[in-house]
């Protein structure tokens, strides 16, 4: 004689509920840490360039790359900032260029960008 089972039954296996709920537990205590930034936003936070200077002039900044007319830099917390300098200003117009401070300053060359290659 066959036996017939509901379609809605449950597994018959404990181990298998328990540990179905275990990974879940995991999953879900994995994607709402707070200290973990999956959900945090990457873009760089804008910043005066009196500010980024006081930031710099305060040692509050791991590293500045300077590209163009953008000024990126890393605080020493991982928080990233972004700022617009004028176009021929250099880093002792910024006040950029005190070589006792820690603070990594990197001017990345953009002379042979955008105009394609020359013949």
């Amino acid at each position: 004689m066959k036996k017939y089972f509901p379609k809605n039954s449950p597994p018959k296996n404990p181990f298998v509920v328990l540990f179905l709920v275990a990974l879940g537990l995991a999953v879900a205590t994995l994607l709402f840490r707070p200290d973990l930034d999956l959900f945090k936003d990457k873009a760089p936070q804008p910043i005066s360039q009196s500010e980024l200077v006081r930031k710099y002039q305060a040692d509050e900044l791991k590293s500045i790359q300077i590209k163009g007319v953008t000024v990126s830099a890393e605080g020493v917390d991982g928080q990233k900032y972004e700022a617009i300098k004028e176009a021929y200003a250099t880093t002792a117009d910024l006040g950029l260029n005190d070589p006792i401070k820690k603070t990594k300053v990197e001017i990345i060359d953009t002379s042979d960008e955008g105009c394609g290659k020359t013949f």
